[in-house]
C-alpha cells in the first residue's frame, strides 16, 4: 500500500499521514530506554546494597540482578528498535508482551530460581510494566502501524528530514516518574519485601 503511494506521491505528502503513528512508536521507544535505565539502576543498586542488607544470599542477589540485566537489555533493544523503526523490534515487542502476561500466573507453591525470576518479572509487570509492554506489542503488531516499520516508510523518513516526531516534555516527565516508581518497587526485593 505504501509502495503504491510512494510511487505516485512525494514523501512530503506521505509522511504527514503516518506521523501520529510514528510519534507513538518513537515515544514507546523512549519509554523502552527509560524502563531499561530503571531496571539497570535497580540491579546495580541491589548489588551495592547486598553487603549491608543481606536479605538475599549472594547467589540469589546475582540471579535477581541477572534477570534485571537481561530485561534491561531487552528493553534497551526494544527502545533502539522502535526509535530507528527497525522491523525486528516488532517481534521483540511480541515476545515481551506474553512474557509479562505469563509472569502474572506464577504458582506460589513453586520454589527455586525459576519462581523467583517469574515473581520478579511479575513485580515489574504489575501494573505499569504490563500496560506499557502490551501497548508496545499492540503498536508493533498492529497492521496499521506496520507501515511505519516498513523499508518504504524509512525511505520516506530519510527523504523528509524537516518533519520530526519528538517527545513532549509532559510525556518525558511521565516516563521518568513511571520508571522511578518501578525502580523503587524492584528495589523492594532487596529490602525483603518480595511480594
Amino acid at each position: 500500500m505504501l509502495r503504491q503511494a510512494a510511487s505516485t506521491s512525494p514523501p512530503a505528502e506521505i509522511r504527514p499521514i503516518y506521523l501520529k503513528r510514528e510519534a507513538a512508536v518513537m515515544a514507546m521507544g523512549q519509554l523502552g530506554f527509560f524502563i531499561a535505565m530503571g531496571l539497570g539502576l535497580a540491579g546495580l543498586t541491589g548489588l551495592i546494597l547486598q553487603p549491608w542488607l543481606r536479605v538475599l544470599s549472594w547467589s540469589d542477589t546475582v540471579a535477581v540482578c541477572a534477570v534485571f540485566a537481561v530485561l534491561a537489555l531487552a528493553y534497551a533493544a526494544l527502545g533502539h528498535g522502535f526509535r530507528t523503526l527497525a522491523p525486528w523490534a516488532r517481534y521483540l515487542a511480541g515476545v515481551l508482551g506474553p512474557l509479562c502476561l505469563a509472569s502474572l500466573k506464577v504458582d506460589p507453591a513453586v520454589q527455586g530460581h525459576a519462581a523467583t525470576v517469574m515473581t520478579l518479572v511479575g513485580m515489574f509487570a504489575q501494573p505499569i510494566g504490563i500496560v506499557l509492554t502490551l501497548y508496545a506489542a499492540f503498536l508493533a503488531l498492529s497492521p496499521i502501524v506496520a507501515v511505519v516499520f516498513s523499508r518504504a516508510y524509512r525511505e520516506v523518513v530519510a527523504a523528509t528530514p524537516l518533519f520530526c516526531s519528538t517527545l513532549s516534555k509532559p510525556m518525558t516527565m511521565a516516563g521518568l516518574v513511571l520508571v522511578a516508581v518501578q525502580c523503587f518497587r524492584l528495589l523492594a526485593v532487596f529490602w525483603g519485601r518480595l511480594r
